[in-house]
């Protein structure tokens, strides 16, 4: 099945006419080919309702994260599902609210880490945060999401968490030459052989919104998450550009210029792009609906 097809078939299932949970599709390109697929669901109603009876989310819910999920501020944001080395695994991320303070962020890390068991990663979580702060001279603690992922009988595999670029103003941070130091600093990270990348992606109104983690008990992989500038109705831009990009980056193998028209026209564009920090030859595109084809929706 071509990509075109499969995307199609993922929107008939999640799509307005299916479960419309639609939220975005992310691809993993490495080394110009297609290695991951997988579709993110909005929590609506009938999706909450469905993760309290199905595994591992039921369990997730109940045994590990209960007081965690029902506290003030922390509310789902998305779920996934797809499969690794032949294992399903699942995924559930949840957003902390903007408004918290660091110390109320604090408790709430408490309380999701409580019933796993594991105190490296809730102390690399703490530490991550404010390396990235102190190397961005942020004012506050920049810990916007934190979920995991399992397999199906929920056992931990993966704790994910993602840290907030602009949280400390509210402004949009340009990925200049600064940027990209201050990013490899924070982490004590080589990012000269994806330097060039990211400041191209940043020439193409892209701007960089969250670095995500992804931590088991031996290993950590980061990733650079940017975001189209395309706000409101002035999106004329943004099929040239992704063309342009696709061209400059080498993915023409997994998605091709006809396929990115093909997907402009019934209201999808490509509005996020994540960097792996750790593999140069590793990007993640995601593809969500135009900003006037959402409010059209509505």
């Amino acid at each position: 099945m071509s990509l075109l097809k499969r995307i199609q078939s993922s929107l008939l299932t999640f799509g307005q006419q299916g479960k419309d949970s639609f939220e975005y599709l992310g691809l993993t390109v490495r080394k110009g080919e297609l290695v991951s697929y997988k579709v993110y669901e909005n929590p609506t109603p009938r999706v909450e309702a469905e993760l309290g009876k199905q595994l591992p989310y039921r369990m997730l819910l109940d045994k590990y994260f209960g007081r965690f999920a029902a506290a003030s501020g922390v509310r789902i944001c998305d779920v996934s599902e797809s499969l690794l080395d032949g294992e399903d695994r699942y995924r559930l991320v949840f957003t902390l609210d903007r408004r918290l303070s660091h110390r109320e962020k604090e408790q709430l890390l408490t309380y999701f880490f409580e019933n796993l068991e594991l105190p490296e990663i809730c102390a690399a979580v703490r530490q991550d945060a404010a390396a990235l702060a102190q190397s961005f001279d942020m004012g506050v603690w920049p810990l916007q999401q934190i979920g995991v992922e399992t397999d199906v009988h929920a056992a931990i595999r993966v704790v994910k968490y993602y840290l907030d670029l602009t949280q400390d103003s509210g402004r949009r941070r340009a990925c200049d030459r600064d940027f990209v130091d201050r990013l490899g600093s924070a982490f004590a990270l080589n990012l000269e052989p994806q330097a060039r990348s990211l400041l191209q992606i940043a020439q193409h109104r892209y701007r960089p919104v969250f670095v995500g983690i992804n931590r088991d008990t031996e290993n950590s992989e980061r990733k650079l998450y940017f975001k189209s500038d395309a706000f409101g109705r002035q999106t004329e831009h943004v099929l040239p550009m992704s063309e342009s990009l696709v061209e400059l980056c080498g993915w023409e193998r997994v998605v091709t210029k006809a396929d990115l028209g093909a997907l402009h026209k019934q209201g999808l564009y490509l509005e996020g792009i994540a960097s792996t920090l750790e593999r140069a030859d590793e990007w993640r595109l995601y593809f969500a609906y135009l900003p006037r084809w959402r409010h059209s929706r509505v």
